[in-house]
């Protein structure tokens, strides 16, 4: 072997070398997914946006989605690592429970704006929000941006294809749990009884109406075959009231 070669094949040993040192450097660097997710309590109030009055009995939805890697930075809807839905108290106050520890299902992660904060009132144009102050995908506990705030809902009064309209905005935002194409087969919509028998309202409404209501699911299209148990013998059992759980503050 020449001189020339020697040196040259020490000289992208070094190159060599100190890539690997470096891409082992970053690697470790790197956040790393937790074994564990958990979250804090969620309060917060909710006023109506024009007089600052409490909005009393609107219904607040956090949801903690979980995504799956599929190559190239793609995610895919992977289920829910939590589900909860509250109503809001007379002052308006909602507390929506800590929940945790779970372990993080294999092969997935929370959604990095997770919680998804969802506020609703028959009346009003609906509220949704998710975090956006720092991704906290690799934190143990998670918190929500919207603890401790005040939402403003603004009123919305019109003819029931407008207020349909803004009902079905709101399923954009639930897609996860509510598209029969994403996680509704899941069946994790049945921790939303309130919402959901909203929508189920909305979807007789219009069709008494004629009018059409395929973009917003009521029981049947959420439940065929009932595919998720009975779910008027889940939310009103022998035919009474909804029974839903309210944490108020």
């Amino acid at each position: 072997m020449s001189g020339n070669t020697r040196n040259w094949l020490i000289i992208w040993g070094i190159i060599l070398s100190a890539v690997l040192l470096w891409t082992g450097t970053w690697w470790w660097q790197q956040p790393r997914l937790p074994e564990t997710y958990s979250a804090d309590a969620v309060r917060g109030k909710v006023v109506d946006d024009g007089t600052g009055r409490p909005v009393a009995s609107a219904i607040v939805i956090a949801v903690w989605e979980l995504k799956a890697p599929y190559g190239l930075e793609g995610h895919t809807i992977a289920g829910h690592m939590h589900v909860a839905e509250v109503l809001t108290n007379n002052q308006g106050e909602y507390l929506v429970s800590g929940w945790g520890p779970r372990p993080r299902p294999e092969n997935t992660f929370l959604e990095f704006n997770a919680p998804l904060i969802v506020v609703f009132k028959d009346g009003y144009d609906f509220f949704a929000a998710g975090n956006w102050r720092e991704d906290r995908r690799y934190s143990e506990v998670q918190r929500s941006d919207q603890a401790g705030e005040i939402i403003r809902l603004k009123k919305f009064e019109g003819v029931l294809k407008e207020r349909s309209d803004r009902i079905w905005r709101a399923t954009i935002s639930l897609e996860s749990i509510l598209n029969p194409n994403f996680g509704a087969g899941k069946c994790d919509w049945l921790n939303l009884p309130n919402f959901v028998l909203l929508l189920d309202k909305y979807n007789k409404e219009m069709a008494t109406a004629t009018m059409p209501n395929a973009l917003i699911p009521g029981i049947k299209q959420l439940n065929p075959n009932n595919i998720c148990g009975e779910f008027e013998g889940v939310v009103r059992p022998e035919g009474g009231p909804p029974t839903v759980v309210v944490d108020y503050m």
